[in-house]
């Protein structure tokens, strides 16, 4: 009869050792997200167009371009966040996203004031373009932090 006992004991043993093999991996790996090559790749290739059009916005010469170049960098930047978290895109990309986000925002600032210093008919005369904060006159106009 003891030999029966210890049998229990044994496969008792190894189920709770299973069982807590498997919480233990669940716990470990519940904030690590899993991407595929081909998506990591395509992570990438975005987040080198958001870079190479932040520059092309610095380096334009053309108001229009430069500040078009900017939204199109922060719509991208916005695609990427939906895609994945600030942290998993650190891990990804290899640059703090929060950096990358306020380098892209910044210019789209200095590009928007180019456009109106240059071109002070752009400037919308509307009860919307206070709202939005557009006007580059006003206090309220001010670069985010």
């Amino acid at each position: 009869m003891d030999g029966g006992t210890y049998g229990y004991r044994f496969i008792l043993v190894v189920v709770l050792i299973g069982l807590l093999l498997i919480v233990v991996s669940l716990w470990s790996s519940r904030n690590v997200r899993r991407y595929s090559p081909t998506l990591r790749k395509d992570i990438n290739t975005v987040a080198e167009s958001i870079a190479k059009r932040v520059v092309v916005s610095k380096q334009s010469a053309n108001v229009y371009v430069a500040l078009h170049e900017a939204d199109v960098a922060l719509g991208a930047l916005e695609a990427l966040k939906s895609i994945a978290p600030g942290q998993d895109l650190v891990r990804l990309i290899g640059v703090k996203f929060d950096e990358l986000e306020k380098e892209a925002t910044q210019q789209q600032w200095e590009a928007m004031q180019r456009l109106f210093q240059q071109c002070p008919t752009a400037v919308p005369n509307s009860s919307l373009a206070s709202v939005a904060n557009w006007y580059p006159s006003s206090s309220r106009y001010t670069l985010p932090s």
